[in-house]
């Protein structure tokens, strides 16, 4: 997924990315909605957000 340029999305490395392999170990990256925001994280290698 290729997303455009805005002012935050250069520091965001896997925004977006919900099952597409991590960049550190290759597992699915997962998505965790919670209101009107999502998060996006590696259930292997990071833990989930709060």
């Amino acid at each position: 997924m290729v997303l455009k340029s805005g002012c935050f999305d250069r520091a965001l490395n896997v925004y977006g990315c919900e099952g597409e392999p991590c960049p550190r170990c290759g597992t699915p990256m997962a998505r965790e909605a919670s209101i009107n925001r999502s998060s996006f994280f590696c259930t292997k290698s990071q833990r989930p957000p709060r």
